[in-house]
């Protein structure tokens, strides 16, 4: 699930620079696709817009896969990322989430990062750290831990009792009162 919303919102702040920006849509998805295909010896079908569409799609698919993928590593080590903080631990999972993705990007030869510009380094980054602090306050928080008092039995005596009262007092903090037998009921005088 946190991956899921990571990804989430990987796309939502990819999608918003290419708003604000004017950018077009990056066709590295799309190209990582077509070469992940040939690799396994898949053909992608069709030829022209069509073929296209079906690689952008794929990546896009790439994409989410590897979003809920790094999300669920990090869902299964969310006692070590916790400890990391609130700063180290999304830069940590995001930067996780963007090694995964260029590391395949120039694996494939698709692009190599060393030559990225600043503005293509900022439309890497800043998703990916979107990414990592929305996986972060997804995953599940330390179990709550609540103290429950011991229970004691009531005592035998009725409360306000002399007998009570002073066993009370010569009992140390924390230690039971011994149980006293209850004094036998007396029985109704019949006719009165």
């Amino acid at each position: 699930m946190a991956g899921a919303a990571g990804t989430t919102a990987l796309n939502a702040v990819g999608y918003a620079d290419m708003a604000l920006r004017g950018r077009p849509a990056s066709s590295v998805p799309a190209r990582v696709a077509e070469q992940l295909g040939g690799r396994v010896g898949v053909t992608i079908p069709g030829s022209g817009a069509a073929r296209r569409n079906r690689l952008e799609g794929l990546g896009a698919l790439a994409g989410i896969a590897t979003g809920v993928g790094v999300g669920a590593v990090a869902g299964q080590l969310q006692d070590a990322v916790r400890r990391l903080g609130p700063l180290a631990g999304p830069a940590v999972i995001g930067g996780l989430a963007m090694l995964v993705t260029d590391l395949t990007t120039a694996g494939l030869g698709v692009s190599d990062p060393r030559t990225w510009d600043a503005s293509s380094w900022l439309s890497d980054v800043v998703p990916h750290l979107a990414f990592g602090a929305v996986v972060y306050a997804a995953l599940p928080g330390p179990p709550s831990r609540i103290a429950v008092p011991p229970k004691t039995p009531p005592t035998a005596q009725a409360e306000g009792s002399e007998g009570s009262q002073a066993g009370d007092a010569e009992r140390e903090p924390g230690e039971l009162a011994s149980a006293e037998p209850a004094p036998p009921a007396t029985p109704a005088t019949p006719g009165l």
